[in-house]
């Protein structure tokens, strides 16, 4: 071993060729950096602390003691996996994590983990699959006068007057910098890691403004801010700022979610049990002022093959394409329980399901499952996250990271409690929280003594989650009259919760809360809708948020289903401050033609 001012060192014995050599730098904490060894043939990783000579520098013959390796895994043969790395902790949670490539290419990941009775400091795998398309913009990149990247839903644009916007397939600006006025400007996506706009001066006139550490200089604190990162336009609309490690870590926050027909609107689309047996999708695409079409038969199936009582229906971009799918969790009779995808195909409909990961019966309970969609590893494909309550009164929380296919991985866990959480006394969202490019996930508790409290769970870069940050709450609401929904409604770049509360009174509102931190911990209350009594009856709708006239400010709209039989879509806009215009009603279905009840409108979270 070599360095500026030292003699090589023999480090260890002859056994050295039977190792591969991984450097996830230090694992005790005590300043000096320790090594992984694989074993090549036998697959076992022991680990070797590294430890100080009386000199005070690192004496690297304590690497090579053999009677002080450690086994720490198991299963990693060169056989299997000729290529075994590190770059240390990925996920900031104290742990180093590990990642392989397999002989057929594919990459995984292995989150760092506390040792348990077997030692091993490894958990469950997942499937590296890396970022999906889009348009990459890399370091030291500059845009200018009428220079753009586009992808298959946006075009990222230095408009001559300066401003550096996004438009959509609508034709709608749904994010800009704000810096009009400046001919000349350019963009630039800087080796820092940071995206700005420069005057013809060489004035910064907006910039992410990302800084490392506090000491840095005015700044969002983003300790995973790294030299050489770079930006990419993804194909589902979002333009996102990654560090050279592939962690995202900005976002504009302007994906169009759930777009069936890739036209830059939102949709909404339903299952339909039908009263003969037989089950469709049906998709309603939404017009340039928000209003609904006429729905589209997207796809069916024949008596028998479903039972819409057995499913648990989440919709997202699931495959990264730009297009809204839709993915079930199905539970049969027997108690196996599969995970399903049906991909848009970008005219209104789908293609036939697939499935891709099922359990055995006795493995996991349908009834215990708790779905929701969102891309919490900030790779352009959205995930599903399963809060699984067990029956002895545990609560764990697993993602299913989706792969390019638009099926899902073997999952893996990361919130855990023994006790104290009960998941009927939680109505579940997701959404960006915290601006940083991953869905986070949100939920409204409601104790038993009767306080309700807004709480978030913030991604990892792996999909996992980090512990829960406690936000608003209030002892003056009744959690069984609170429904939430997620979503950007004042176009601020970061999702809020909202909730439809009924007073009882009659009368009901839409409460906003936008994430008054950096860390998506829920505030600023605000109330952007006020409806009169007797206007609306809760049990007769079903809600579901989106940008439906793709202007970048999502929306909410339902179906409703009148006591006289119809109908009806009905859509509130977002408005620029935030708040909800008054209603649009728009398709409508005669008595006796469509039943509401058969209606399963489809969310990106358990409806609540």
């Amino acid at each position: 071993m070599l360095d500026s001012s030292r003699q090589p060192v023999l480090v260890g014995n002859g056994d050295w060729d039977q190792f591969t050599v991984v450097a996830p730098g230090d694992l005790n904490n005590d300043g000096t950096p320790d090594l992984w060894l694989r074993h090549n043939s036998t697959g076992d990783l022991y680990r070797t602390y590294g430890a100080k000579g009386p000199d005070g520098y690192l004496d690297p013959t304590t690497w090579g003691a053999a009677n002080t390796r450690v086994r720490v895994g198991t299963g990693f043969k060169s056989s299997l996996y000729p290529t075994i790395g590190s770059v240390g902790d990925t996920d900031d949670d104290g742990y180093a994590d590990l990642w392989t490539r397999k002989s057929d290419n594919t990459m995984h990941g292995w989150p760092g983990k506390e040792p348990g009775a077997d030692g091993v400091t490894l958990g469950t795998p997942y499937l590296i699959e890396g970022i999906t398309g889009g348009s990459r913009i890399p370091a030291g990149t500059s845009l200018g006068a009428g220079q753009s990247y586009s992808s298959r839903s946006m075009k990222l644009t230095m408009q001559d007057d300066g401003n550096l916007v996004i438009t959509s397939r609508a034709g709608k600006v749904v994010w800009e910098a704000g810096t009009d006025g400046n001919i000349g400007a350019k963009a630039q996506m800087q080796t820092d890691g940071n995206l700005a706009v420069i005057s013809s001066t060489g004035a910064r006139l907006w910039s992410t403004n990302l800084v490392q550490k506090a000491e840095d200089g005015p700044g969002t604190v983003t300790p995973g801010l790294t030299d050489n990162g770079y930006a990419i336009l993804q194909d589902r609309g979002n333009l996102v700022l990654y560090n050279a490690k592939g962690q995202s870590l900005w976002a504009t926050g302007s994906v169009i979610r759930h777009d069936y027909n890739n036209d830059g609107r939102s949709d909404m689309a339903d299952w339909y049990d039908y009263s003969d047996g037989h089950d469709e999708l049906h998709v309603f695409p939404a017009l340039s002022n928000g209003t609904f079409n006429n729905p589209i038969h997207a796809w069916e199936t024949a008596a028998g093959n479903y039972w819409a009582d057995h499913m648990k229906r989440v919709t997202g971009d699931f495959n990264g394409d730009g297009i809204g799918d839709v993915a079930a969790f199905y539970g049969y009779d027997t108690g196996q329980v599969a995970l399903r995808t049906w991909l848009g195909k970008g005219d209104g409909s789908f293609s036939a399901p697939f499935a891709s990961w099922s359990t055995k019966p006795g493995n996991w309970t349908f009834d215990h499952i708790y779905a929701q969609a969102g891309d919490f590893n900030g790779d352009g494909r959205d995930d599903i996250a399963a809060w699984y309550a067990y029956g002895d009164g545990s609560d764990k929380l697993y993602t299913f990271t989706a792969n390019t296919k638009g099926g899902f991985n073997t999952p893996f866990s990361s919130v855990y409690r023994a006790e104290g959480w009960t998941a009927e006394r939680m109505k579940f969202a997701t959404g960006d929280y915290n601006g940083d490019g991953r869905d986070d996930l949100g939920a409204l508790y409601g104790y038993s003594d009767g306080h309700v409290k807004l709480i978030t769970f913030p991604s990892k870069p792996t999909g996992g989650f980090n512990e829960p940050i406690h936000g608003w709450e209030s002892t003056g609401w009744t959690f069984s009259n609170a429904s939430i929904y997620s979503g950007d409604f004042n176009g601020d770049g970061r999702d809020d919760i909202a909730s439809w509360y009924d007073y009882g009174d009659g009368h009901d509102a839409v409460i906003s809360f936008n994430p008054s931190g950096a860390d998506g911990k829920f505030g600023n209350r605000q109330e952007i809708l006020n409806i009169t009594a007797d206007s609306y009856e809760r049990s007769r709708m079903q809600l579901v948020t989106g940008d439906y006239n793709g202007d970048g400010r999502d929306d909410l709209a339902t179906v409703y289903g009148y006591s006289d039989g119809r109908v009806k879509t009905i859509t509130w806009t977002a408005k620029a401050d935030g708040t909800l215009s008054s209603s649009l009603h728009s398709w409508e279905a005669p008595a006796d033609t469509w039943t509401f009840t058969r209606m399963h409108m489809i969310e990106r979270y358990s409806p609540a």
